[in-house]
This record gives C-alpha cells, sequence and structure tokens, in this order.
C-alpha cells in the first residue's frame, strides 16, 4: 500500500470501508441511476437545481424513473467551502477511522454521465485502496 493515511488502517477497517464504497458506486454506476443523471444533465444548467430538488430529492419521483435508494444510502444536495459547483451527492455514513461517511458528488458541469471508474478512484492517492 501508497504511504497514504490509509496505512494505518487496519484491515478490517479497509474490508468495511471498501465494502460501504462498492456499494455507493454500485448505485451510482446503476442502469437507472445513470439514466436520471443523464436525464438532469440534458436540461440547461440554470434549470438542474429545481430538477434536482423535484426529481432527484423525491423516493416517488426517484421510483417513477425506476431507482428505490437502499437504506444505507442518501441523496441530498450538499456544498462545498471551495463553492465547487456541486448539485447533489449520494452519501453512506461508515464508521471508519476518522471518516463518519463517504460521498460521492454531483457536480453541475459537464454534459453526459460519465460512470464512476475503479481505476480513476485508485489512481488518487487520497482515495480507499479498493480491494479485488
Amino acid at each position: 500500500m501508497a504511504d497514504n493515511v490509509w496505512k494505518s488502517f487496519s484491515d478490517d477497517d479497509l474490508i468495511q470501508y471498501n465494502a460501504a464504497f462498492r456499494r455507493v458506486l454500485d448505485f451510482c454506476n446503476s442502469a437507472p441511476f445513470r439514466s436520471v443523471v443523464s436525464e438532469l444533465m440534458g436540461i440547461p444548467e440554470d434549470l438542474r437545481h429545481d430538477f434536482v430538488e423535484i426529481v432527484m430529492l423525491s423516493n416517488d419521483q426517484l421510483a417513477k424513473r425506476g431507482i428505490s435508494v437502499p437504506s444505507y444510502l442518501k441523496i441530498q444536495r450538499t456544498q462545498f467551502y471551495d463553492e465547487r459547483p456541486t448539485l447533489f451527492c449520494v452519501t453512506h455514513e461508515v464508521d471508519v477511522g476518522p471518516w463518519k461517511k463517504l460521498t460521492v458528488t454531483f457536480d453541475n458541469s459537464g454534459g453526459a454521465f460519465q460512470p464512476i471508474l475503479k481505476e480513476a478512484v485508485q489512481a488518487d492517492p487520497n482515495t480507499i485502496p479498493l480491494l479485488d
């Protein structure tokens, strides 16, 4: 393992965090979720916040699009101090080391939905090493 924050974690912590992260990735990469994110990205940027409010934060609207959010996940709005153009995020509560949750954010930039690739995650030295 690279010299990073994960080196000090126990194998059990890494396994637990990895399992949670894979659940988030599986959900975000599912066909119905990718479809609704593509729908979101297909509308003008200035209307996307309304779409998030009306569709992404509504279990009924998501269900109409074939999405059932598992009880361990939460779709919510998020905002960062660096003023990234974030629309919403998918979070999973965890209790591993200093982390209490893991988050995948979706920004108000770009066009078509891009799957979250294991290789991209592993390329970042500050993120968890994904176990095979």
